[in-house]
């Protein structure tokens, strides 16, 4: 396949998703880079279309729009299995006893005795535990399990592959509600939990935060996800912890974790309730773990 890839201004998005929204469906997306903080309208093509043809339609879509950009880049990529491409990136790794396994690998790979193990295939939904966001949540889980004396209920907010719910209910935990509001991401956590025989002790739900039962509290929240949502709804998941209760944040840059920190220790405060706070980052990814107590 071709991609075209053309960097564009923060000004011009706004006409560009007009623009798409009105010729979709089509082979044009805006991506944003919150590390450099800039904007490309990317396009994919047949590898027999010419670059002609490709400036034809750059010229018929968005020529009023981007007249003063000439930055474009044609660049060839390699025809993929997209469904299947995500197993190359996910590899068998463990943390203190506990090991991440592929399903596709569960007989290639050796559980140390004692050590505790689960079986994942997230299929298209976030969450393998090699990206640090995930990673550094699963950390938390585990550690926190050493410390942690009650284990009555999660919740488990962006559920994505299930990982993180699978993984509470395999450590002891139990009574765990995962939410997501991508359907093909809870239908595959549901998968997940039957693969690892945890389907018991977890109910997944296509829900949205703003929809969570504000009388309904728990011993440990975690919420992977970025911190826009996170802090925009910090009112909906602050009220969901119990007086004695851990509140993991993750999916945060590292340099947004001082807002989403700030803007939760606020929220604490208003319900009167004490805690600690600690900030852990994995380059420039950041999880935030709250303590908090009467």
């Amino acid at each position: 396949m071709i991609k075209v890839s053309i960097t564009i201004s923060a000004d011009s998005v706004d006409r560009l998703e007009d623009c798409l929204y009105e010729i979709a469906p089509s082979r044009w997306i805006i991506l944003q880079n919150k590390i450099k903080l800039d904007f490309k309208l990317e396009g994919y093509f047949e590898n027999d279309i010419s670059t002609d043809e490709i400036n034809k339609e750059i010229d018929l879509y968005f020529a009023d729009i981007l007249s003063c950009n000439k930055n474009i880049e044609i660049q060839q990529i390699s025809d993929t299995n997209w469904t299947e491409s995500y197993k190359i990136h996910f590899k068998p790794w463990s943390h203190k006893g506990f090991h991440w396994i592929p399903t596709w690998l569960e007989n290639e790979y050796l559980i140390p005795e004692g050590g505790k193990s689960l079986l994942l295939d997230p299929g298209m939904a976030f969450g393998t535990g090699n990206h640090e966001t995930t990673k550094l949540c699963l950390e938390e889980i585990v550690e926190l399990n050493l410390n942690h004396s009650s284990k009555q209920n999660v919740l488990d907010i962006g559920c994505g592959s299930g990982i993180l719910s699978i993984t509470a209910a395999k450590l002891g935990y139990k009574n765990i509600l995962g939410i997501d509001n991508d359907e093909d991401a809870v239908r595959i956590s549901a998968e997940n939990a039957i693969i690892n025989d945890t389907g018991h002790n977890i109910i997944f739900m296509n829900l949205g935060i703003e929809l969570l039962k504000a009388n309904v509290k728990y011993d440990l929240v975690v919420a992977n996800i970025q911190s826009d949502v996170l802090i925009e709804n910090k009112i909906s998941i602050v009220n969901t912890t119990k007086t004695n209760s851990a509140l993991i944040l993750s999916g945060i840059l590292t340099m947004e974790a001082k807002s989403v920190e700030e803007a939760y220790s606020q929220e604490l405060e208003k319900r009167k309730l004490s805690y600690n706070s600690v900030i852990k980052a994995d380059g420039e990814w950041s999880l935030i773990r709250f303590s908090i107590s009467a």
